[in-house]
């Protein structure tokens, strides 16, 4: 439906876009963008680099002078390599284990995926897996016992690693100096520096998620500007927003050489700043004010791409709007904003049930983002129970570990507990199968969630 149709004014992303998909660059286009309310108060000058008084070409060859290039996942990191614990040592290996501890007990980790932790005799481990009780220590060859007195199955034993490496407490240390607390997808994250910012001194920007750990960072290393967001928060807009706070903070620093990565993000982070440009009326102003020639207008609008679109602020509050997926034996809790942009970290809890003649019906796979962890049990319960199965098997050798506790009971003595109705999941599971015809009547979309619900965990 057209603007005229609806008789609402167009937006000024709308304006922008017609106006560059017309390819009209000319200053009377400029100046005719204007939209009540939009524009701010132009500085009285400008750093010599400000992204928005330069060409593309020379906005990249001011950040990369020398046109250095690094291969794609040069510097692709992940959550683990970003927030070591240097306490932590080797002690050794055994079987297709590795051993690493401190004074506060151990890590017991299979193809760099933590599987137990062992804190105060406590062994907190994965269901059904049998892990070693202590290991040959690689400094003197004598055995190590790890003096384990209670085991206790867990659903992600990563979950207590905090148990023995505290390293948020370190990172607030490392980064005491708050910027700026945002959202994306429902979780909270601070930026950080080491230091008050100062311009162009090179302040390391850390970007901590909600437990206290590092996901990404900008950093001066030896002179030249690294910017990195873990593999596991790709994605959700973090290296631009680092990108354009550290050009912000650092407009005079250089970025030693770009990956294809790098390089995309200083383009999105330059036509921003264009279109923040437009969207203010500053362009305009700066030729009424002798400030700027309509050729030179002319020149750096013809570097912005026609297919731009405005990229989410990560920042105010971004309210999730979950939704509950019953599709028995499938059951699913996820946001629809997946709909307009099918990424995991829309994807909130995930399972599915399989059954055994000789135990019955089980939860052979539950997954979930721990805010979500009793809602997405509590929904596992209710989908058992929608389709008559009243018992469900948790014992061993079948099916992943349930957290059940405080949400239902154990039958008797016996490796069963009771599925249960919670009656809200009734409206809200007929509200999203609603919505799913709606909006994906090809079911393409619920083959992307499985997918990404199978991939994320």
């Amino acid at each position: 439906m057209s603007e005229e149709a609806t008789g609402r004014p167009p937006t000024k992303h709308a304006l922008i876009a017609a106006l560059l998909r017309a390819g009209r660059h000319d200053f009377a286009n400029v100046v005719a963008y204007r939209v009540a309310g939009e524009t701010a108060p132009l500085p009285d000058r400008f750093h010599k680099n400000e992204p928005g008084l330069l060409t593309l070409e020379e906005f990249l060859r001011m950040r990369n002078p020398k046109r250095k290039r690094h291969e794609p996942g040069s510097y692709e990191t992940t959550v683990e390599r970003m927030n070591q614990d240097h306490t932590l040592h080797w002690i050794g290996d055994i079987e297709e284990y590795g051993i690493r501890g401190n004074k506060k007990g151990y890590l017991i980790e299979r193809n760099d995926d933590v599987v137990g932790v062992i804190h105060s005799g406590t062994l907190y481990h994965r269901k059904d897996e049998r892990l070693p009780d202590g290991v040959i220590d690689r400094q003197n060859r004598k055995w190590r016992s790890f003096d384990v007195t209670q085991k206790k199955a867990v659903k992600y034993p990563v979950e207590y690693v905090r148990l023995v490496s505290d390293v948020a407490r370190d990172n607030l240390k490392r980064y005491p100096n708050l910027i700026q607390n945002l959202r994306s997808g429902g979780e909270s994250f601070q930026v950080r520096s080491e230091k008050k910012l100062v311009p162009n001194k090179g302040m390391t920007l850390a970007l901590l998620n909600s437990s206290g750990l590092e996901v990404g960072s900008a950093t001066d290393e030896w002179g030249a500007t690294l910017i990195m967001v873990a593999n596991e928060y790709q994605r959700r807009g973090f290296g631009r927003m680092l990108a354009k706070l550290w050009y912000r903070w650092n407009p005079e620093k250089e970025s030693g050489g770009f990956t294809p990565q790098g390089e995309r993000n200083a383009l999105r982070v330059w036509e921003e700043r264009v279109h923040e440009f437009l969207s203010r009326g500053w362009y305009s102003k700066l030729v009424r004010d002798g400030r700027m020639s309509n050729d030179r207008i002319k020149a750096i609008l013809k570097g912005v791409s026609r297919q731009w679109k405005p990229q989410p602020e990560l920042k105010g509050k971004q309210k999730p709007q979950p939704l509950y997926l019953i599709d028995f034996p499938t059951f699913m809790i996820y946001d629809r904003a997946f709909y307009e942009d099918p990424d995991e970290r829309y994807v909130y809890g995930f399972g599915f049930y399989r059954n055994s003649d000789s135990i019955g019906d089980f939860p052979y796979r539950i997954e979930y983002d721990r805010q979500y962890a009793k809602q997405t049990t509590a929904l596992a319960l209710h989908a058992a129970h929608a389709e008559g199965i009243e018992q469900i098997y948790i014992g061993r050798g079948y099916g992943d570990l349930i957290e059940y506790e405080g949400l239902t009971e154990r039958v008797g003595e016996t490796d069963y507990i009771y599925s249960r109705r919670f009656a809200p999941f009734d409206k809200a599971a007929r509200l999203e199968r609603q919505l799913r015809r709606k909006l994906d009547p090809y079911r393409e979309t619920y083959n992307s969630l499985l997918e990404t619900a199978e991939s994320k965990w």
